[in-house]
């Protein structure tokens, strides 16, 4: 009768109640699993974005010069110093050469005609040295490294020419294969 009526519309609407909170909470969890996967999805296209990257950047390292290549270290007048910019310069330079251990390195210095024969000299070789130091700090056996020092004997400023003249005070730094490198 009456009271069934009454409890049955009772469960019913506490059922209807219950269908309605798991309606909503499925609904909230899907759209909880479609950001997810949204999410997923995004880190995983950031994944292959860095492995693309990486695959490149190794690649590039791969292609070692086939021949030698020169890099040229200026100086001021009169020092055998670097400059504080150069050394993260050297410093890069020196950890492609640890990835390439088969790759030797050429150290050629030159002054310019400023001063004695002599003293241009020792200072070209004092110049080479800054630059093995530094190598050597990083890491690059002394083995790798060969030194020629031109003082002022190559030299190509004209006295009076003062500006071409720091393109005499230089360590030319080449990097080939082993037995490559000499010029």
């Amino acid at each position: 009768g009456p009271v069934g009526a009454l409890v049955g519309a009772a469960g019913g609407a506490f059922f209807a109640e219950q269908d309605a909170a798991k309606d909503e909470t499925i609904g909230d969890l899907k759209m909880r699993l479609d950001k997810r996967d949204s999410e997923l999805a995004m880190l995983k296209s950031d994944f292959q974005q860095t492995q693309v990257a990486m695959t490149s950047d190794v690649q590039i390292l791969e292609r070692r010069p086939e021949t030698p290549i020169s890099l040229p270290v200026y100086f001021r007048t009169d020092n055998a110093d670097i400059e504080a910019s150069l050394r993260p310069h050297l410093t890069q330079l020196a950890t492609y050469l640890k990835a390439y251990p088969k790759l030797a390195v050429q150290l050629d210095g030159y002054s310019d005609r400023r001063g004695s024969s002599g003293y241009n000299q020792t200072l070209s070789q004092r110049r080479i040295a800054t630059i093995r130091r530094i190598f050597n700090e990083e890491g690059i056996a002394p083995d790798r490294i060969r030194e020629y020092a031109y003082g002022e004997t190559r030299a190509t400023a004209e006295p009076g020419e003062t500006d071409a003249m720091v393109f005499d005070r230089a360590v030319v730094i080449t990097i080939g294969e082993t037995g490559a490198t000499r010029a």
